[in-house]
């Protein structure tokens, strides 16, 4: 087995509109090698789950990465050839899904999985207008994406700055959104796009100093989110549970050793924390 250190520089992806990449961040010398085979779970709630140091590549040039590793299928916001977004197998590669690359003035981006079904997000917006779209799309045995409905905020109109975390199981899914016009918001959504308001988030609800990148992205249960946040003592990638969607999210725990960036997806077991840098997808494992 081959093994390759180097020095990591992360993009974070935090821009006007959802795409152009930050300051980059340096931090450690790390490993790449495959994945070894055991199975993992999430820790118990009040918990924080532990990652190890050593980084795994998909080499593609693409940011918010979000899959299933039990349908093995993924989805990102991918810039070569052009800007699109490409699907394809959890390891890559991420192929360009035709009909949503970006053209002109209208744009698609902020792809996210859905973890119960073969339905995906996708943010629609029109550089003409200061409105925007999150799209729910049905995905065929062909892969093919076919317009479905449109998820409605319930406070506003969506507009197109538009962010959103990746969303629970159905049929009321629970996610977080955030826009020029409300703050960071868990939101309930049924199978027709209706939501309602479930609750707020200031950054001392978190105990955090302040929220970077995207809005946090839950795991299929509800039960648990991580997000990118500036904190008291260091920046990075924050973890927070609670024991019932009837709860609220706890103080959230810096985790330690998982590379700050704006795009963190965690999967539904804790298996994996993928983000973006060095022009690839990467993601740690669990202890």
């Amino acid at each position: 087995m081959r093994f390759a250190v180097v020095t990591l520089v992360l993009c974070a992806c935090n821009q006007l509109y959802g795409l152009e990449p930050t300051e980059p961040l340096p931090i450690e010398p790390v490993f790449f090698d495959a994945p070894a085979d055991a199975p993992f779970a999430c820790p118990p709630i009040g918990q924080t789950p532990q990652f190890s140091r050593l980084f795994h590549q998909i080499p593609q040039t693409c940011t918010e990465w979000t899959g299933s590793l039990i349908s093995g299928k993924a989805l990102a916001m991918c810039f070569q050839p052009t800007m699109q977004i490409g699907q394809g197998p959890v390891e890559g590669p991420l192929a360009p899904i035709a009909g949503f690359e970006t053209v002109n003035q209208v744009h698609f981006d902020a792809p996210r999985t859905l973890p119960d079904a073969e339905q995906v997000i996708i943010r629609r917006w029109d550089e003409t207008t200061v409105f925007g779209e999150i799209r729910v799309y049905n995905r065929d045995a062909n892969d093919a994406l076919t317009y479905s409905h449109e998820i409605k905020l319930p406070s506003a109109a969506t507009d197109s700055f538009v962010r959103y975390g990746s969303p629970s199981r159905g049929p009321k899914r629970r996610m977080f959104v955030r826009q020029l016009s409300i703050p960071l918001t868990e939101i309930e959504v049924d199978e027709t796009g209706t939501s309602t308001q479930v609750a707020t988030y200031s950054e001392t609800d978190l105990d955090v100093t302040s929220f970077a990148g995207l809005p946090p992205s839950m795991t299929g249960d509800g039960l648990r989110i991580v997000f990118s946040a500036a904190g008291p003592t260091m920046n990075g990638i924050f973890y927070s549970d609670r024991a019932s969607l009837g709860d609220r999210f706890r103080a959230a725990s810096l985790l330690m050793g998982v590379p700050s960036s704006s795009d963190a997806f965690m999967t539904d077991d804790c298996e994996r924390m993928y983000f973006s840098g060095l022009g690839s997808i990467l993601y740690v494992q669990q202890l």
